[in-house]
């Protein structure tokens, strides 16, 4: 690679950087969690990366109404009408890839449009999409004005209980034993998807999230040159414990499944501080043990 052509590629780097740190956060929380924003902030400083997605891990219970679960479920029920909106972000950036990823969800929750339908209900489904570089379908900001009247529902499920940390057992018995319907307590490892400036950046990455225990992570390569490297774990957790009619597990049962919720926690905690200490030795290396650079 000719040094024009190299600074020409960082340049262009730079902007998509850029415009990804100027978007806004689309996510349930709206902002970083606690445990990994240190790491955030030194990746994005870092200038052959930047952060696109994470979440730290965390536990939860939530009522698990249906397996499709839109972003914004909105009732009139005066007028019996449901408006379901999702958001998307597909890996490519431009116009093409927002359309087939509207497409997608249009053809995902026909199924539970017709179900509510024939209930009687005026149903409208529709989809908020993103591009991995802040790209997104102007035409659809008026879904965030008609969503504005009516009783809402994030993701169509109830949150019960979320915690970035552990947990004690006393609290979840204390949350289970209202018995709600189709409830599922879950761990899900930390995950983090990182924008790369080039195939040797990615590569860099990589080594640092094998290092760490991050087994799952890997890159996906998009149009128009994107090198996105997600980093996960595989070591997630789910277990159902009602449904529909009452109770399905025991108190010991759930101090069981708590204890190995927050032992799976626990190793997510370390893998991200081995993942952090592996990053951190890239700024002060030309690459990372294990990565020869030609």
């Amino acid at each position: 690679m000719s040094t024009a052509m190299g600074i020409e590629i960082n340049k262009h780097f730079a902007e998509k950087k850029r415009l990804i740190r100027m978007s806004t956060d689309l996510s349930r929380k709206g902002d970083i969690d606690e445990p990994i924003k240190e790491i955030i902030e030194f990746i994005n400083n870092l200038e052959e990366f930047v952060t696109t997605s994470s979440c730290s891990g965390r536990i939860i219970i939530l009522n698990n109404l249906a397996r499709l679960r839109p972003d914004l479920v909105v009732i009139d029920r005066d007028r019996k009408s449901i408006k379901l909106v999702d958001v998307t972000m597909p890996y490519e950036d431009g116009c093409q890839s927002i359309v087939e990823a509207r497409e997608r969800k249009y053809a995902t929750y026909d199924p539970l449009a017709q179900t509510l339908r024939a209930g009687g209900f005026h149903v409208t489904v529709d989809a908020f999409v993103v591009g991995s570089l802040g790209a997104w379908d102007k035409a659809k900001t008026r879904h965030i004005y008609m969503c504005e009247d009516g009783d809402s529902s994030k993701r169509g499920c109830k949150w019960i209980l979320t915690s970035h940390t552990t947990v004690d057992s006393s609290e979840v018995l204390e949350k289970v034993k209202c018995c709600e319907k189709n409830m599922v307590l879950k761990f899900e490892p930390f995950i983090l998807h990182v924008q790369c400036e080039d195939i040797i950046a990615a590569k860099k990455m990589q080594n640092c999230a094998l290092a760490a225990g991050f087994r799952n992570s890997g890159s996906v390569f998009g149009r128009g040159g994107n090198i996105t490297f997600a980093v996960r774990g595989t070591h997630g957790l789910e277990v159902p414990l009602s449904d529909e009619e009452r109770l399905l597990v025991t108190d010991d049962y759930i101090r069981h499944i708590v204890d190995k919720a927050n032992s799976k926690m626990c190793e997510n905690m370390k893998k991200i501080e081995n993942f952090s200490r592996a990053v951190h030795d890239l700024k002060t290396s030309k690459g990372h043990p294990g990565f020869e650079t030609t």
